[in-house]
Parts: structure tokens; C-alpha cells; sequence
């Protein structure tokens, strides 16, 4: 019943910034809601009726973001006219059997499967070494291929496909095919998991520490919740990045983590500089988890870092 070009036009007015028609049948654009986006982080989701951030986590009804927005006619003219000369009870025809959606994942997995190892590709293997340095290791499951025809990397865990837009001189963007799922690698629960943003905060404490998982967001609920569920004990240490955003997603991701009886903690950063875990040095990771660990056996210094 929502006129997505109706609705498109009134962000633009209300002066929301780069919003634009995204897969025919969501909206995208920076989030108005109280942060700064530089890169389009928010949708309307039209089929399932609700509205997301991936950069500040907020979850809304659309409906309520609509009103929140002051947006008041969200209905097309077209379809009111039409409504209006209609004599026949449209309730009465037999709808047609649902046709189950495609899955994300099984539509990423064709790209991976035809894409090339990364290992073939020396500037994608530079990339990464600038990002992880040099000697860096791929947790199981985890590969890495290059799609020379969309121009991207593709990296795959556990339940979970991104791809990411390459070459890094480029603006970069993320599409996840996951279908809200985890990045990980675990295949059985453990006492201390710690619990990361992104996927090269995923990459990068894994060098340090093998019992890690990202969100690929700051949300959590639904499968997600379910996944690190079946693969977390007791403990879970939320390593959120050094923002507005992180910070006040972690309010609410205890609350998620309580409900399930898991013993939530927060890493807090020793440091202002330090902005998200993928920026720091091997060391400063080692620090900042040794005192929250019961396991110091897993702990390790990669490359014979100090």
C-alpha cells in the first residue's frame, strides 16, 4: 500500500540526504535519526514494513518512522482512485500460493563459486596484508576470492557472504548475503566469545584470539541471536567500535544477551584514539582482552609480536 516514489520524494524534501530506490523495492539514504552517516547506511524495508540502520542499529516500524518523519500520505493517488470505483470485494479472489524468496546466501555462493582465489590476484593480497600485516591467517571456513568482472572481493564464513568493492581507492561498499546471519567460524559453543562489529574486526582479532564473531552490524536479534546462542557458553565480551554508534548499541545488545543467560561485558578502549579493533596493533588487542579472558591458553601473539 506504500508509493515507494511518493515516499522517495518526501525524504528529499524533509532534506534527508542521497536517497535513492534500492532493488526495486526498498529505500536507501543516510540516517536522519540524530548521528552522522557519510555513507547511506539506512533502508526502508517495503515488503516486511520497517526501517533499519546498519551505522546507528536503530530498528523501527515503518509506520513509525513515517509519522516520526512527519510524513502523513504515504498511499499513491493512483491507488486511492482506483480504490474508490472499486466494486468488487478484492478479498474474495484466492490468492495465489506464496512464492518463497531466493536466498541471499545461494545467490552470493554462485558469485564466490565462479570467482577466483584471492591468492592469484598480488594487489588483493597487498590489500589485505596492509589491513591484517603480513603472515595474517583465515579462520576455518573463511575463504577469500576475486571477482574480476564486478570488480569486488568476495569473503565467505561460516553462514555468511559479503563482497566488497574493490579496488580500495574506491569508495567501498559492503553487501552482505547472509540473510542476518553471523560471521564466524565456530562450529561448537565456547566459554568466551568475543563479539566484534565488522569483518575486518573479525580478521583482525582472530589473529590475537580464535573464539570471535561479528555482527556485520550493531544489531542483534532473530537468527543472529539464535547463531550466538548455539555458539557462546557463558561469557560475552562486547568489542564494539570506539563510536556513538557502538557505544550505544551496547545498552541494548546486554539486554539481548541476558535474555538468552549469557554473561554480557563490555571491552572498554584504553585509549580515545583507538577507534574500532581492525585499527590496532597486535599488542593493544593483546591488552585489551588478556584481563577478560578465563582462558589464557587461547591467547596468543601472533608473528612474535611482545
Amino acid at each position: 500500500m506504500y508509493d515507494i516514489h511518493f515516499i522517495q520524494q518526501a525524504l528529499i524534501d524533509k532534506g534527508v540526504q542521497r536517497v535513492h530506490i534500492y532493488r526495486d523495492k526498498e529505500l536507501k539514504f543516510s540516517c536522519p535519526l540524530d548521528h552522522e552517516d557519510e555513507n547511506p547506511s539506512a533502508y526502508l524495508i517495503f515488503d516486511k514494513e520497517f526501517f533499519k540502520c546498519f551505522s546507528c542499529g536503530k530498528v523501527l516500524s515503518l509506520e513509525y518512522f513515517l509519522r516520526k518523519m512527519r510524513i502523513k500520505s504515504t498511499l499513491s493517488e493512483k491507488f486511492l482512485k482506483s480504490k474508490k470505483h472499486m466494486t468488487v470485494d478484492i478479498n474474495s479472489f484466492s490468492s495465489r500460493p506464496e512464492r518463497k524468496p531466493k536466498s541471499n546466501f545461494n545467490q552470493g555462493l554462485h558469485k564466490f563459486n565462479n570467482a577466483g582465489d584471492y591468492r592469484l590476484h598480488p594487489d588483493v593480497v597487498g590489500y589485505l596484508e596492509m589491513r591484517l600485516g603480513k603472515g595474517f591467517k583465515l579462520p576455518p571456513f573463511v575463504s577469500v576470492r576475486k571477482d574480476d568482472e564486478r570488480d569486488s572481493i568476495l569473503y565467505r564464513g561460516k553462514e555468511d557472504l559479503i563482497t566488497e568493492k574493490f579496488p580500495p581507492r574506491m569508495t567501498i561498499r559492503f553487501v552482505n548475503y547472509g540473510d542476518n546471519c553471523l560471521m564466524h567460524h565456530l562450529t561448537e559453543p565456547v566459554d568466551d566469545l568475543v563479539v566484534v562489529e565488522g569483518f575486518f574486526d573479525y580478521l583482525k582479532v582472530y589473529q590475537v584470539y580464535p573464539n570471535v564473531c561479528a555482527l556485520m552490524t550493531t544489531s542483534l536479534s532473530g537468527e543472529k541471536l539464535r547463531q550466538l546462542e548455539s555458539i557462546s557458553k557463558d561469557r560475552v565480551h562486547l568489542f564494539m567500535d570506539n563510536d556513538k554508534g557502538g557505544r550505544s548499541a551496547e545498552a541494548n545488545l546486554q539486554k539481548r544477551l541476558i535474555a538468552i543467560r549469557r554473561r554480557p561485558s563490555t571491552i572498554e578502549y584504553q585509549r580515545k584514539e583507538l577507534t574500532d579493533p581492525c585499527a590496532m596493533s597486535y599488542n593493544d588487542l593483546h591488552e585489551h582482552l588478556k584481563e577478560l579472558l578465563n582462558d589464557q591458553a587461547v591467547l596468543c601473539n601472533p608473528r612474535g609480536e611482545a
